[in-house]
């Protein structure tokens, strides 16, 4: 039997759809997974009072499943609340990043993806208040400016200020 041929049973072509969810009492970037061996879609936020990354996924049974961590660097550390997998991205350059699940110290799968267009322009100005992407513009809040990536953004700042500016300042600090 030709082993590469084996081998390459093992690898998939997987595509994830990320997009920003900007609403009035969350910001998320979400996900959408077609072609995956674990997830349908999934929504990554950031939980203001214990200082985590949250990611939730529905996995292919139609079950939530609820991750939790840091980011460290580069590298987004999540261990699953109930349960014993863990979620690893990492994000390698501005349009490229890898994803990997374990179950307990085993990992099951690695998936490199590369973004055409990438997540945004590669991150070295100021931070938007809301988003923490590239600032382009800016918002006034109780006579401090507060820079901005976008109109929907400008929207969701607009709404509730008070919100986004505690939320920015509590990432800052980390």
């Amino acid at each position: 039997m030709d082993r590469s041929l084996k081998r390459n049973e093992q690898f998939w072509q997987e595509n994830v759809k990320w997009n920003w969810k900007l609403g009035e009492d969350e910001v998320a970037v979400t996900a959408i997974f077609e072609n995956s061996k674990f997830f349908k879609s999934g929504s990554m936020t950031y939980d203001l009072v214990k200082k985590q990354y949250v990611f939730t996924a529905i996995n292919l049974k139609d079950q939530k499943e609820v991750y939790r961590g840091e980011k460290v660097e580069n590298k987004y550390l999540l261990k699953q609340e109930r349960g014993r997998d863990s979620l690893q991205f990492t994000l390698l350059h501005y349009n490229r990043y890898l994803w990997n699940k374990a179950v307990g110290s085993r990992k099951v799968c690695d998936v490199g993806c590369t973004l055409p267009g990438g997540f945004a322009r590669e991150d070295t100005g100021p931070k938007c208040v809301v988003t923490q992407g590239l600032g382009t513009g800016t918002v006034e809040h109780e006579g401090k400016k507060y820079y901005i990536c976008c109109s929907g953004c400008q929207d969701a700042f607009n709404k509730n200020p008070a919100k986004y500016v505690a939320e920015f300042n509590a990432k800052q600090e980390k």
